[in-house]
């Protein structure tokens, strides 16, 4: 954080009475999985908690950190890959697997000065973050290059934030690579999404393109 950026703490935002409930569940989780911990205390930063509507119809819990600490980071200088790098890694790919994580950010701790700077205020208080929050804008490049560490040195293998694609020539080589992969996600303590994990595909999709065998079409 910049010393020199003056410190915000901001109210919080009105809830729709029709979300109540959703975000209850969705703090009451967080809070029960160590990601939120309630402050009893008035914190140096507070930021608005924000709660978008996923397509499964729950909610995700983000602060609004383009208001309040995001203007004190300094840029992260790990770099996203480039799609065409990740299309090119894939090449010799003839099965796949594809690996969802599971609130990829929300799974790397933070030192106590970073939780206490991501606070959120709720309609329930106010709630220290002590994982890397959603809409922190360092947490990208640092998540991305977290994971990259976990599957580095396995061939084949690509990352791009949540998605995990295993692209060996056979069912055999799939095997081998998914046990390396699952191992390295043990040992990083990475979970992932089981219902959003597909194995031994023909083709799977990558940020708008489809690769079946090699062959990258759009979708």
């Amino acid at each position: 954080l910049d010393p020199n950026v003056t410190l915000i703490c901001m109210e919080i935002r009105i809830v729709p009475f029709a979300l109540r409930e959703k975000i209850d569940a969705e703090l009451d989780k967080l809070v029960e999985q160590g990601v939120l911990e309630p402050v009893d205390h008035h914190p140096v930063w507070s930021t608005p908690n924000v709660t978008p509507v996923k397509s499964d119809g729950t909610v995700r819990s983000c602060g609004d950190y383009k208001c309040t600490i995001n203007k004190a980071l300094r840029k992260h200088a790990y770099s996203i890959p480039a799609v065409s790098q990740l299309l090119a890694s894939l090449s010799g790919g003839k099965v796949y697997a594809k690996l969802d994580l599971a609130q990829a950010y929300q799974q790397l701790t933070v030192d106590d000065a970073t939780a206490d700077a991501q606070t959120v205020i709720t309609h329930r208080g106010e709630f220290r973050v002590k994982y890397f929050q959603f809409g922190i804008s360092t947490a990208p490049g640092i998540s991305q290059n977290n994971i990259d560490k976990t599957v580095s040195g396995i061939q084949r293998v690509l990352s791009y934030f949540n998605d995990i694609l295993i692209a060996p020539s056979d069912e055999k080589e799939l095997a081998g690579r998914l046990e390396t992969v699952l191992h390295g996600f043990s040992k990083a303590r990475l979970r992932l999404k089981s219902d959003k994990c597909k194995f031994c595909l023909s083709r799977v999709e990558l940020l708008g393109f489809e690769t079946e065998e090699c062959n990258r079409n759009t979708s």
